[in-house]
């Protein structure tokens, strides 16, 4: 496996910029590494520049900043490393895109990332399928285990206010239990369920005397978006359980069935 590291243009401006290369790790190794050079004087249009990267799929995990211009049919420049300005005073999001094969675990973090962002500035990923954010400032990392081979992300950089508004577009309205999948099942089946925001949860399973026979997350603080967990009935007998999620002081229930 050979990373490949993309380079920004040889000619380098004198204007105010901020250097952030995002990096993704599987099992502590270097898989990739993108580069986004912020330039708050820069003219748009003007001093707009992208680097072509080859063709992802040879790494294990990769992620790239997509080229957002329209109508292009280039397998090639789905994977950029992009030169922009920060036009908006208040923060700006780029498109990203995450390959990687479903069920692997991709550690996403900042390097060496040379920055003029002021103090009130975040950097923030944000996972458009399931609406979770992760903030990357101060050497915080996301880990993310995708269900597919593709993830398509929103990397910010912004005020907390920006942050918010754009996060918005990604989140539940109100909390939601999904279907778990597959049911019935035998002797494993994914849960699911989504909150509008930063809640303390307790998921925990019941059988049809009222007894708790296990407990799946424990009074635990989940950010906003969609999360999933798998219940493993292998040391349960075949029947009827009740899977009770407490979102804060919410209290919903789920009928599952295990049949072996």
């Amino acid at each position: 496996m050979i990373p490949y590291i993309e380079h920004s243009p040889e000619k380098r401006s004198t204007a105010e910029v901020a250097k952030i290369s995002v990096v993704t790790l599987v099992d502590d190794e270097i898989s990739s590494k993108s580069e986004l050079i912020l330039n708050r004087e820069a003219i748009p249009d003007k001093d707009f520049k992208q680097v072509i990267s080859p063709p992802g799929g040879f790494e294990e995990a990769s992620i790239r900043f997509l080229n957002n211009k329209e109508n292009s049919s280039k397998s090639r420049t789905q994977t950029v490393a992009t030169r922009v300005s920060s036009y908006n005073a208040f923060g700006q999001s780029f498109d990203m895109v995450l390959n990687t094969t479903a069920g692997t675990t991709v550690t996403v973090v900042l390097e060496n990332s040379l920055s003029s962002l002021n103090d009130d500035e975040l950097l923030v990923l944000i996972d458009k399928h399931t609406g979770i954010a992760y903030e990357l400032n101060d050497g915080n990392s996301a880990e993310i285990t995708p269900e597919k081979d593709k993830t398509e992300l929103l990397f910010v950089v912004g005020t907390e206010q920006y942050l918010e508004e754009e996060h918005a577009g990604y989140l539940p309205d109100e909390i939601t239990i999904n279907q778990n999948y597959p049911n019935p099942f035998n002797p494993t089946t994914t849960l699911s369920f989504s909150i509008p925001e930063k809640s303390v949860v307790d998921v925990s399973i019941y059988n049809l005397l009222g007894q708790e026979v296990g407990r799946l997350i424990n009074s635990k603080t989940l950010s906003a978006g969609s999360h999933q967990l798998r219940f493993d009935g292998s040391a349960f007998s075949s029947g009827l359980y009740i899977v009770r999620y407490t979102v804060d002081d919410q209290h919903f229930n789920q009928k599952v069935l295990l049949i072996k």
